[in-house]
């Protein structure tokens, strides 16, 4: 802890104030007599933190802090490493290629391939508005449709007409669905996009459930069920169900994930 404040020709009394203030920062107040043997991994990666914060750094720089974390312990370092910088006002770079830890972490996203920038903005704004496929795909899960603009929507490869709005978009793009905008059961049938849909497989992760689903025609697609305790909608594999979206869900984007721009 005291390496970097020796470095900078700060020692005694001086030094020992701010390591001890740098360990309350990351709530290891207790724990500066330890080895890091002595300490978990969670705790080994505030004590990194607390290295970089005691020197009192201008920009904070963070290069996959949390990549030697489980998945709960990346969460709570995280939002502690959130709540800091914001407590703390330190402009921080913070590199990931965990797109949980990008949308959770940023107030401002720069999406980078191959050394150059592709879009940024807020985490909302490159979710709900991606400006490429590889952007769709790099921050969550996305249903990708090839197929052709047409003047009512999209046609899919496999003969779904999906209505949205394709006023002045090229023909060569792809389709892109959240799986939480697709709608299940009889909410759907009322919907612009509304289509009988058959359940393939449905993978139950704790509160929520992805049901995978085939088209008539062959086109396959993934929808996110929130299992709700007294939910009414049942759902087995086999079974035929009403599966359906609204119009600005759909999304036609350039496909860079296969083309050289």
């Amino acid at each position: 802890m005291g390496f970097g404040l020796e470095m900078r020709g700060i020692t005694g009394p001086e030094a020992a104030r701010r390591i001890a203030e740098a360990l309350e920062l990351v709530s290891l107040g207790a724990y500066g007599h330890r080895y890091p043997k002595e300490l978990s991994g969670g705790q080994q990666q505030r004590v990194a933190v607390a290295r970089a914060l005691v020197v009192n750094p201008d920009v904070f720089l963070l290069d996959e802090p949390l990549s030697n974390l489980d998945a709960k312990l990346r969460q709570s370092v995280g939002m502690q490493l959130r709540d800091l910088q914001k407590s703390l006002g330190l402009t921080t770079v913070f590199v990931t290629h965990d797109q949980k830890e990008a949308l959770m972490m940023a107030d401002r996203l720069v999406i980078m391939r191959a050394g150059r920038v592709v879009q940024e903005g807020s985490a909302e704004q490159l979710y709900a508005a991606p400006a490429s496929y590889f952007v769709a795909d790099f921050l969550g899960h996305s249903n990708v449709l090839t197929g052709k603009v047409v003047p009512e929507g999209f046609l899919s490869a496999g003969g779904t007409l999906f209505r949205c709005d394709s006023a002045g978009v090229p023909a060569d793009r792809v389709m892109i669905l959240r799986p939480e905008n697709l709608i299940l059961g009889p909410a759907a049938t009322g919907l612009p996009n509304s289509f009988e849909a058959r359940i393939q497989s449905i993978t139950y992760l704790g509160a929520q459930s992805e049901v995978a689903l085939a088209l008539p025609g062959g086109d396959l697609l993934v929808a996110t069920h929130q299992n709700r305790t007294g939910d009414s909608l049942t759902l087995r594999v086999g079974d035929r169900i009403a599966a359906g979206c609204r119009p600005e869900a759909v999304q036609l984007l350039v496909d860079d994930m296969t083309k050289t721009n």
